[in-house]
């Protein structure tokens, strides 16, 4: 199962990377289906749909993530632009700070920074 697994992933990241996402959605669709405890898989396929300008689906994936791992602060960083995408200004707020607090704690100072000057953009 898990050769399976890899494969799927695999192949949905090169199809990523050649900006095919409608084939790299199937394929994380299908590492999802035989493996749906696995975060990366919700937040690759998240970011295909994001790349379709998809923001809902993006969100759910992201949510999803979050679900399966609290600390995953690039799925608030990018469930935040996805909110931002969809003019829902304050869900966006909410998920920069959380993704600001996970960075923080992570040491990553310009990531931190990054989402703080997300904030203010949204906030003016």
């Amino acid at each position: 199962m898990s050769m399976h697994v890899n494969a799927y992933n695999g192949r949905g990241n090169v199809y990523k990377e050649l900006e095919e996402y409608q084939k790299a959605i199937a394929d994380y669709s299908k590492a999802i289906e035989l493996n749906p405890k696995d975060a990366d898989y919700y937040f690759s396929r998240g970011l295909a749909y994001y790349y379709l300008k998809d923001y809902q689906r993006a969100i759910a994936d992201y949510t999803k993530v979050i679900e399966l791992n609290p600390d995953y602060a690039n799925s608030y960083y990018n469930r935040a632009i996805s909110h931002k995408n969809l003019k829902d200004y304050q869900s966006a707020i909410q998920d920069y700070q959380k993704a600001a607090e996970f960075y923080q704690k992570e040491g990553k100072t310009d990531d931190y920074q990054d989402a703080i000057n997300q904030i203010k953009k949204l906030e003016k």
